[in-house]
């Protein structure tokens, strides 16, 4: 959340956070498949303008969110997808790559309208 400015105020309160699953572990180590429809009720409730993906997890979720919609004739809002790193994988670049996926975010943001420049 740091990458993105996140003390508080309008961009704050524009960005949801979910998981791409519903379940929630109790260690560090704890990991679930994507829950495509769990994601799709997600996205039909707040109709984002950008989906934020962190790891391939996520990623591979939206596809596969995208790929039911698209087979089953689901409404599905049209959205931006922008991928990064997992916040908690263990490369050195991880800040760097955060940053940057914050700073393509901000900037479509800002060209939309959605944000005032910062």
């Amino acid at each position: 959340k740091a990458a993105f400015g996140m003390d508080g105020g309008e961009i704050r309160q524009s960005i949801v956070w979910a998981n791409a699953s519903p379940q929630i572990g109790g260690e560090s180590s704890s990991s679930f498949p994507a829950d495509p429809a769990h994601m799709l009720k997600i996205v039909q409730h707040y109709k984002p303008t950008v989906i934020l993906t962190f790891g391939k997890i996520a990623a591979d979720g939206v596809l596969a969110m995208m790929q039911a919609v698209h087979l089953q004739g689901l409404d599905c809002p049209s959205f931006k997808c922008i991928g990064g790193p997992h916040p908690a994988a263990r490369q050195g670049d991880i800040v760097a790559k955060l940053r940057s996926v914050a700073a393509e975010w901000k900037a479509f943001m800002e060209a939309e309208g959605h944000i005032e420049s910062l």
